[in-house]
């Protein structure tokens, strides 16, 4: 990547409708990203479709801003940041 035309497409108006639709999953590169980005220790929490957890991680910062907590099942997201769900 030499250019900022290489992320073209890897990111755009095109790629979050898609996520909104269940067309696409978020990625780990995203979310790891995100933490980066915005300072967040980010745990992400993968339900099956009993509600039950069957893949937990935790993607940790040094002096972390926030804690936020991602639960997906499927194309749904639930999201709690510093204990409040949003």
């Amino acid at each position: 990547m030499r250019e900022l035309d290489d992320l073209k497409g890897l990111f755009d108006d095109n790629y979050i409708t898609s996520l909104r639709n269940g067309e696409r999953d978020g990625s780990e590169l995203e979310i790891f990203a995100a933490a980066q980005l915005h300072s967040s220790n980010i745990q992400v929490k993968t339900l099956n479709d009993e509600c039950r957890v069957t893949s937990a991680y935790t993607y940790a910062v040094t002096n972390p801003f926030r804690s936020v907590c991602i639960a997906r099942q499927g194309s749904y997201y639930a999201v709690q940041v510093d204990g409040m769900h949003i």
